[in-house]
């Protein structure tokens, strides 16, 4: 059973202390992040927080600025796979 993506922004209620007094409540859209494990050819290379948007982006931007790979076209398949506790790219 593949399990869908955690929500990337999500709605909070705060208190905002901009200019109200008193304190005013409002709900507010705040980006989540989410544990995200990089794995290339079966090898771990790290956990990362990010939001769980552009997820494919994210994983070729940290590929080829590490080196993993000389150019974004190198990257032949990517599979992203929802955990208990994080996002498995």
């Amino acid at each position: 059973m593949t399990r869908p993506l955690p929500p990337a922004i999500v709605a909070c209620r705060m208190q905002s202390h901009r200019n109200a007094i008193p304190p005013a409540i409002e709900t507010l859209d705040i980006a989540e992040e989410t544990p995200v494990s990089l794995t290339f050819n079966a090898m771990p290379h790290g956990v990362m927080m990010a939001t769980p948007l552009d997820l494919e982006d994210f994983v070729t931007g940290f590929a080829l600025t590490e080196g993993i790979v000389p150019a974004a076209s190198a990257l032949k398949g990517m599979t992203v796979r929802v955990e208990a506790e994080h996002i498995q790219v």
